[in-house]
């Protein structure tokens, strides 16, 4: 059980590949680990403890991985940035207008030049 336990934990910390899908599936292992009468009663209470934290970390991670993602998807917004630390953002109105927002001030981009 506990090498089990320790190769999965590796599989997971070791890839960055699908990391959303790889966390909530590392959670939802966790969770039949903890839960299947079989492989409970082979954990002790620092073991059961210890893969909950893990399998709430996991499960919040990829919850805030899936928001951040369906935000962008919803943004008409481009963020440029610069080496010296300056931003300017580019915003596409409900019209179809574009404008550039930088240091606080918002400039009309003419029709031509998005053309």
């Amino acid at each position: 059980m506990r090498t089990l336990t320790c190769i999965f934990i590796v599989l997971l910390v070791s890839t960055n590949l699908f990391s959303q899908a790889i966390e909530s599936v590392g959670a939802g292992v966790i969770e039949f680990l903890l839960t299947n009468p079989k492989t409970a009663n082979r954990t002790n209470a620092s073991e059961a403890a210890a893969l909950s934290v893990i399998g709430s970390l996991l499960d919040l991670s990829a919850r805030r991985k899936h928001e951040v993602n369906v935000a962008r998807a919803g943004r008409d917004e481009i963020v440029i940035s610069t080496n010296t630390g300056n931003q300017a953002a580019v915003y596409l109105d409900a019209q179809g207008n574009v404008y550039l927002l930088f240091n606080g001030t918002i400039y009309p981009i003419s029709d031509g030049l998005v053309s």
